[in-house]
């Protein structure tokens, strides 16, 4: 009698879905040195710059974590760290040219990937994808009880 195997755990598939798609993103992204915690930094980061501690807020990261993403992102040249024109006592992150321009080469690789899922699972299969992944994240983010 053949046993069926246990279904795998949901956060495990999300996990490992999320790792697939940003290695398929940075195959072919012309950056060297970044990887997709780097882009913690870009997700969150306002046209005009942000401060540390809000992109750590906004990332769910302590300052310091945030501080020390920012530094390596820095490092490959693709924010600068400059004064607040509206607080002089602070400093703001801006995206340099270089980092706007791996910005535009991560959205396209993006776009592919998202196309090689549309290929495989079809329009409709991505769109269901799509809404169920939002729809789960609605519930998730709704106080228990």
């Amino acid at each position: 009698m053949a046993t069926k195997d246990p279904p795998r755990l949901l956060l495990r598939l999300l996990v490992e879905v999320t790792r697939g798609f940003e290695d398929r993103v940075l195959d072919d992204l012309a950056v060297d040195g970044i990887r997709p915690a780097h882009f913690s930094v870009f997700r969150y980061l306002d046209p005009e710059g942000s401060r540390i501690g809000d992109l750590a807020t906004a990332a769910g990261m302590t300052g310091q974590a945030m501080g020390e993403m920012v530094g390596k992102v820095r490092e490959l040249g693709l924010v600068e760290v400059v004064t607040d024109p509206a607080d002089r006592r602070a400093r703001l992150v801006r995206a340099t040219p270089r980092g706007f321009e791996a910005v535009a080469q991560y959205a396209e690789q993006v776009r592919l990937v998202e196309g090689r899922l549309r290929d495989e699972i079809g329009a409709a299969g991505l769109d269901e994808l799509r809404a169920l992944l939002a729809r789960a994240g609605r519930v998730l983010s709704e106080p228990p009880g």
